[in-house]
């Protein structure tokens, strides 16, 4: 079920995002971003409407979603919108890793690994489908400005250059 999702670009996943189609391209292709952020900056500084604070044992306070589930907990004092950003960014790392971790564990390569660079901006991570569902990874490394593809990979890293080549 969860590689037939990732296919169709709904994988229910925060790090997953559809980044690209190309409909009048016979292949059928969708480029699938795996992306995340621990940066505080790139998450709310304030607790969603519904949201409530409760007391919990041992002098912490638990932050609870609307339908009163536990999103975060942290030492009295804290001020819980800083606690919930906080939680919300380390949500994000591990979505990612998650989602790094299953490309990898579906392709047979390395990607799993590569959290770290892609988290820095270093590196982005684009999983493709055809129409079919053969998949494809796609690593892109530099800097934000001008990065070029460093590979195109296949499942167990049978090169796919040639097949995927003239895209934009």
């Amino acid at each position: 079920k969860q590689q037939a999702e990732a296919m169709a670009g709904s994988y229910d996943n925060p790090a997953v995002r559809l980044f690209k189609e190309y409909p009048d391209d016979e292949r059928g292709l969708r480029w699938i971003e795996l992306t995340g952020s621990r940066k505080l900056s790139d998450h709310p500084a304030e607790l969603p409407a519904g949201h409530t604070v409760a007391p919990t044992e041992g002098g912490y306070l638990s932050i609870l979603n609307s339908e009163g589930r536990e999103v975060a907990a942290y030492p009295a004092g804290t001020d819980p919108a800083v606690a919930y950003q906080r939680a919300q960014a380390q949500a994000s790392v591990d979505a990612l890793e998650e989602a790094l971790n299953y490309e990898g564990d579906t392709m047979g390569h390395c990607v799993g690994g590569y959290c770290p660079d892609v988290l820095r901006g270093n590196m982005r991570i684009f999983s493709l489908r055809d129409a079919k569902g053969t998949p494809y990874t796609l690593k892109i490394t530099g800097t934000a400005a001008g990065m070029p593809v460093a590979s195109i990979e296949g499942i167990t890293d049978r090169n796919a250059a040639e097949k995927l080549s003239g895209l934009s």
